[in-house]
């Protein structure tokens, strides 16, 4: 496993890599610009340090295909497995259930699904048949306890589930033209699990545990991504799905899947997720697109889905993935850039709201931001500095509104955003 010690030098390498805000609202962090062809991104504690790492993908031809993680909050890069022939969707997940974190992994061209054992990496096949192999969900999908694997193909038109641990396929629809996106959930109540499908002909959920396909909606051309929620917060489960062909970013609103347009004119529409972005308890989307300038990432406030640059003008936005990589209480956002090769961190300030009181920032181990106004109280008896986002070093005292790192004695502690 890749490790290291977090000293200043390699902070201060962290820290410098951040870029200006977007709008005030959003800082810029580059994990990596250099990884050839950037495609999936997530996250995952991949080292049991308590702190989310990133899981990424390189979409290339053999020999230059990787799957690496970068671990926090250096940003190392590890490789998992390489050379691999066009690698394409990842996840973390305990596979073996032994309390580290295990890779699940989709290798397009190769057809291959497989998962790779932590610390070592060792690989284990799931399906090596499974042509075009793509999106991909990790899940108990049999409640008997253990992690099975759903999988879509966009050339073998399917969508598939493996049982662990023999790894048994079970054919949810063995012909879906243009297979992609996927989702699990709950949709109809009932206690088990169905699947969620994009498809080239439209967007379809599957009812457990027959399968029975029901058609959300057969309009939505090339549709790539689906992810469900309760968008409208009445007790039942919506979908939000992408067009690339017809540059939409739409919901429907369960159980008549009336559609409702997020954004109509979202060229190229990739991925999107649904998070509270704004901290206002209801659920706003995050999405990309790539087909004209400007392309970038963007999100979507509900309910009347005003359009959020987060970041914008880059060649080619691939994918975009939401968590709160800096354990503040809001989510942030990974994306890649396909053609430009950049995996990027999107730290998110939209949300933080005012607080009267003032908190002293805390001793190892690293706890979240500290949301403070008023001068800054650090710990007596330590050696404390205090960077902001350049990687300059600042006084606590006459520090401006913002986003700073706290070092204590040698080691980063926390991120603090100040106010007023």
């Amino acid at each position: 496993m890749c490790r290291n010690t977090v000293c200043v030098c390699i902070v201060l390498l962290c820290v410098m890599a951040v870029l200006t805000p977007v709008s005030g609202q959003w800082t810029t962090m580059t994990i990596d610009p250099l990884l050839n062809s950037a495609c999936h991104v997530c996250a995952g504690d991949m080292d049991n340090d308590g702190d989310l790492d990133i899981l990424a993908t390189s979409h290339m031809q053999y020999p230059h295909g990787q799957i690496v993680w970068y671990e926090a909050p250096a940003w190392t890069k590890c490789v998992i497995d390489s050379p691999l022939n066009y690698p394409y969707f990842v996840r973390a997940a305990d596979m073996d259930n032994d309390n580290d974190s295990d890779v699940v992994a989709t290798i397009y061209l190769d057809g291959y699904v497989g998962w790779y054992e932590a610390p070592s990496w060792t690989p284990h096949i799931i399906d090596s048949t499974l042509e075009g192999a793509g999106d991909l969900y990790v899940v108990d999908m049999d409640n008997d306890n253990d992690l099975d694997v759903v999988a879509t193909s966009d050339i073998s038109n399917v969508v598939v589930w493996y049982e662990a641990p023999s790894w048994a396929v079970d054919t949810i629809d063995p012909d879906l033209p243009g297979a992609w996106g996927v989702d699990v959930a709950d949709m109809d109540n009932d206690n088990d699990l169905d699947v969620v499908v994009a498809a080239t002909v439209g967007v379809f959920w599957y009812e457990a545990p027959s399968w029975n396909q029901h058609t959300i909606n057969t309009s939505l051309n090339v549709a790539i991504s689906v992810s469900v929620a309760d968008v409208d917060n009445d007790n039942d489960l919506d979908v939000v799905a992408t067009s690339n062909y017809l540059n939409k970013l739409v919901w429907y609103e369960a159980p008549g899947w009336i559609e409702h347009i997020i954004d109509s004119n979202l060229t190229g529409a990739g991925y999107a997720c649904v998070c509270d972005i704004d901290n206002d308890t209801d659920l706003d989307v995050v999405a990309n697109n790539a087909a004209s300038q400007p392309k970038g990432f963007y999100w979507y406030e509900a309910p009347s889905w005003d359009k959020h640059t987060i970041y914008e003008y880059t060649p080619n936005p691939f994918c975009v993935y939401v968590a709160d990589m800096d354990d503040d209480n809001d989510p942030d956002v990974l994306a890649t850039d396909i053609q430009e090769h950049n995996v990027w961190c999107f730290s998110n300030t939209v949300g933080i709201m005012e607080q009267p009181i003032v908190k002293p920032v805390v001793s190892y181990p690293y706890n979240g931001a500290t949301i403070f106004r008023g001068p800054l109280q650090l710990p007596e008896g330590k050696t404390c500095k205090v960077y902001d986002i350049t990687g300059r070093v600042v006084e606590q005292a006459t520090s401006a509104p913002g986003i700073y790192f706290i070092v204590i004695d040698d080691r980063i502690q926390t991120k603090v955003v100040k106010i007023r």
